[in-house]
């Protein structure tokens, strides 16, 4: 649990993960760990997407 709000933005999809786990541990029900786990996967995909983006968007600007 610490590890996941402390960390959360540097586990990549292990955060996901870790999320499970902790539905699952506090007993979500199965509609909340299915919000919880689409919101984790949210996060992570516009962290990770936009960061990749930027990065090559600049690569590639840098480039020419």
């Amino acid at each position: 649990l610490y590890r996941y709000m402390s960390e959360r933005e540097m586990l990549g999809k292990e955060s996901i993960t870790l999320a499970r786990v902790i539905g699952t541990v506090a007993k979500f029900t199965k509609e909340q760990l299915n919000v919880v786990l689409s919101k984790e996967e949210e996060r992570n995909h516009s962290w990770y997407g936009g960061t990749i983006n930027t990065l090559v968007g600049s690569a590639l600007s840098g480039a020419r």
